[in-house]
């Protein structure tokens, strides 16, 4: 038992089989705030997760790039030490992209999308992929 407002952490292990999809949840007993009492969880072994990073400022320098850092901290080393594949792209090189070939898309200081596009990142979306949207200063507010 823990008082209010403190921390504190549980190991636990669970058999798996290799390359067996996990799928699961963790739940804690209903408290004052009940939407944080259930984390849902999907653990896929020996997948690599593809991810498309969209730089929406791309600089000539590389450190200075929206995503240069973004990129590194998603794949540190080599794809033998992570599992998550990043490819970078601009916003001009967007269309040209198969949504589908990634699990996920992180718009990255977009400041608008071409056009009609937002049907393909709804239709991306509802089929499961996950959309991150890093806000900066190229980013028009009405958009």
């Amino acid at each position: 038992d823990l008082s209010p407002g403190a921390t504190g952490e549980k190991e636990f292990s669970f058999p798996l089989l290799e390359n067996e999809t996990v799928s699961g949840r963790v739940e804690i007993p209903d408290d004052a705030l009940t939407v944080d009492n259930i984390r849902y969880f999907s653990y896929q072994p020996d997948q690599n997760i593809k991810v498309l990073v969209v730089d929406g400022d791309p600089k000539t320098v590389a450190h200075q790039s929206e995503t240069f850092y973004l990129e590194r901290a998603l794949n540190p080393f080599t794809m033998a030490l992570s599992n998550i594949e990043p490819t970078v792209s601009t916003l001009e090189e967007l269309p040209e992209r198969d949504l589908f070939d990634f699990s996920v898309l992180i718009l990255c200081n977009i400041r608008e999308l071409p056009f009609d596009y937002e049907l393909e990142l709804e239709k991306f979306v509802n089929r499961g992929g996950a959309l991150f949207i890093a806000l900066g200063d190229q980013v028009d507010p009405k958009f």
